[in-house]
């Protein structure tokens, strides 16, 4: 079962992210051969630094406003969870963040469990490299079971670095 429902409000979120993206050159995204059906990766260059983009990912109301949901609570260290509730009209898609790796300012490394599919798991890792003019932050996903939930999850992602963007160049 898809992550995300299709319906025309992410078709326009998709349209309007392409536009973006297209016009963004500090964005990019690739798919390795050799899992491009299961994962995938992609990246942004946000001018702020490592610090302040690490910070976003471990604090509940700066991550509720990124990933657009009602609440979450967070318990950031190896083995801790991140319990967040969404609702997508009709559709429940609650799910739990339990953090696997955190190395403070460089790597955030967790597994999704979404409560509509328990025995499913996303593996997710977050690099967070100092450039010149800020941060390069990659988001790697993977293990999706169709490159359609793939490619919806990464259709998500990409609207939270626009997000994340936004967020941290106004605070």
């Amino acid at each position: 079962m898809p992550f995300i429902r299709a319906n025309s409000r992410y078709l326009l979120v998709f349209l309007a992210l392409l536009i973006y993206m297209c016009r963004n050159e500090n964005s990019k995204s690739s798919i390795s051969m050799n899992d491009s059906n299961t994962a995938y990766e992609i990246s942004k260059m946000i001018t702020v630094p490592p610090e302040k983009l690490f910070a976003v990912f471990l604090n509940s109301n700066d991550l509720r406003k990124i990933l657009g949901v009602s609440s979450i609570t967070v318990d950031a260290r190896p083995g801790g969870q991140a319990i967040a509730k969404y609702q997508n009209g009709d559709s429940n898609l609650d799910f739990t963040l339990t953090f696997k790796e955190i190395i403070p300012n460089k790597k955030l490394r967790w597994i999704v469990h979404f409560d509509q599919s328990p025995g499913k798991e996303i593996m997710t890792t977050l690099t967070f490299e100092k450039i010149k003019d800020g941060t390069n932050i990659i988001v790697r996903q993977e293990n999706f079971t169709t490159p359609q939930e793939r490619d919806e999850n990464k259709k998500t992602w990409e609207e939270t670095l626009i997000k994340l963007d936004a967020l941290t160049n106004w605070k």
